[in-house]
């Protein structure tokens, strides 16, 4: 998946993609798992002149499944390429998500930008979520999409 922005100032775009990486984890074959990378960030236009103790990173959350980036310096096209591997994880162990019960699943993929500087609590600049389940049709997809500053949320 891709999530990006385009035009409007103030306006944040971060790129996601399920292409398969290598991960470094024994899979359980009988649970269903979701592989998302973060590529990178772009048009952040109030990057253009930061300061150099300000960073960046993406949460990223779906269903039970939470997930940070590392930090890296602000700029308007940040570059994070990490991949999470999400588990469909019901409120108890005994649901299984088959194929029907994954079509019926509305929970989307949250997204959360954060900027950080040394010394203060991360603040929270834009919010986004993303709708995965074409996914079970394509097994792989690009999202582009538009991440809005929470003020304007």
């Amino acid at each position: 998946m891709h999530v990006a922005a385009h035009e409007p100032k103030n306006v944040h775009s971060v790129q996601l993609s399920s292409r398969p990486r290598t991960l470094n984890e024994e899979l359980d074959p009988n649970k269903r798992y979701m592989s998302c990378t973060v590529v990178k960030g772009s048009a952040f236009a109030d990057f253009v002149n930061v300061r150099t103790d300000e960073s960046i990173s993406i949460a990223v959350s779906f269903l039970k499944n939470r997930y940070h980036t590392k930090q890296v310096l602000c700029s308007t096209d940040p570059v994070f390429e990490e991949t999470f591997l999400f588990e469909f994880i019901g409120e108890n162990d005994q649901i299984k998500f088959d194929a029907a019960t994954l079509l019926k699943l509305s929970q989307p993929i949250h997204i959360t930008i954060l900027k950080h500087r040394k010394n203060e609590k991360p603040v929270v600049i834009g919010t986004k979520s993303v709708e995965w389940r074409s996914l079970l049709f394509y097994n792989h997809m690009e999202v582009n999409s538009e991440v809005l500053p929470v003020s304007k949320t």
